[in-house]
């Protein structure tokens, strides 16, 4: 009998599969965290949505909306390091 040894899966809310040992870099940037739209790995980053980028070992995948800050939490809840874009803080006038 052969045992294997698996590294949890999570299932991104884009519809992605990501095997937690294949992640090597992780970036969450929340809504408003940019003062314009920015470029990651060729990807646009809309300013006004959350947006997750993930660099596996077989290329990168995204998610980009609402389940994006839901998805950065599931992976550091699998022991994935997620760099985090500080959100601006708003001050009055």
């Amino acid at each position: 009998v052969r045992l294997r040894y698996c590294m949890p899966q999570l299932f991104l809310s884009s519809g992605v599969t990501v095997q937690s040992e294949n992640v090597r870099y992780a970036e969450y940037y929340p809504a408003g965290s940019l003062h314009n739209n920015a470029y990651v790995n060729g990807l646009i980053i809309l300013h006004q949505k959350d947006f997750l980028f993930v660099r596996l070992s077989d290329g990168i995948t995204h998610v980009r909306g609402g389940g994006a800050a839901q998805d950065a939490d599931a992976l550091e809840k699998l022991g994935v390091k997620v760099y985090r874009r500080p959100t601006p803080v708003l001050r009055a006038s």
